[in-house]
């Protein structure tokens, strides 16, 4: 485990990361922990500064995805969402979801988290649309690669309105 002398340094780099690349970020920093002795923690220890550390991280990392530049790449995106967890691949059926061999979620099992829209700049045919999917009842987290227009899978409405991005109760 690192010290308190090198955890402060990580949290002073990443705040001032934070302050100075990502201003609109700087309503979510607490405040860094202060020694503030009480019966129940007498000291800000070298745990309490890590779990701080770890959360400004988390925040960083939650911004990448949310903010991917427009330009960002199929591959780039997936990758960013394999990072956060999504690791799993669907394959999109017509009224449900599969991954693996046999594994079905159907609509209402899964929740499309976020979606990335790439348009090829000049044949349809490059248009393609990521989803990060999750699923609560089965505990996973993954990715779906579709196109879109006329590019797009045939599926049923049902299929259609669970691919709509709703806010996941998964994500924070």
């Amino acid at each position: 485990m690192e010290t308190e002398k090198e955890l402060n340094a990580k949290i002073l780099a990443i705040t001032l990361e934070i302050q100075e690349k990502h201003p609109e970020l700087s309503k979510y920093l607490k405040e860094m922990p202060v020694k503030i002795p009480n019966d129940n923690k007498p000291e800000i220890s070298a745990k309490i500064l890590e779990e701080y550390y770890q959360s400004l991280i988390n925040i960083l990392k939650k911004h990448s995805i949310e903010q991917l530049n427009p330009m960002t790449t199929v591959s780039e995106v997936l990758s960013i969402l394999r990072e956060k967890g999504y690791t799993v691949d669907f394959n999109l059926k017509k009224n449900h979801l599969l991954y693996g061999i046999s594994m079905k979620l159907n609509p209402g099992e899964f929740v499309v988290d976020k979606h990335y829209r790439f348009e090829g700049p000049s044949d349809p045919g490059d248009e393609a649309i990521v989803y990060a999917i999750s699923s609560p009842k089965y505990n996973l987290k993954g990715v779906l690669v579709n196109g879109y227009g006329t590019s797009s899978d045939s599926i049923t409405n049902e299929m259609i309105k669970a691919l709509d991005e709703k806010k996941s109760l998964l994500r924070r």
